[in-house]
């Protein structure tokens, strides 16, 4: 019997019986399901946004900072 005989489509090794065969197919449907969408929620946690990011408020350097007042005795 010639190799390409057994040749069933995409997967080569899916079983014959009906039922096992489409639990095979939907567990395969389910692993590529979460994969793509771990990948999403990864890539909406992770993107970039618009922004600097966290940085320091800014300070006015024009006014000295004030000392204390000096007590006179």
């Amino acid at each position: 019997m010639p190799y390409t005989s057994n040749y069933r489509g995409i997967f080569l090794s899916l079983p014959r019986d009906h039922f096992r065969r489409k639990r095979a197919i939907r567990r395969i449907g389910n692993i590529t399901f979460i994969i793509v969408f771990s990948l999403v929620v990864a890539y909406v946690l992770t993107r970039p946004v618009g922004g600097g990011g966290f940085s320091l408020p800014k300070t006015t350097n024009s006014t000295p900072a004030q000392s204390p007042p000096v007590v006179k005795k």
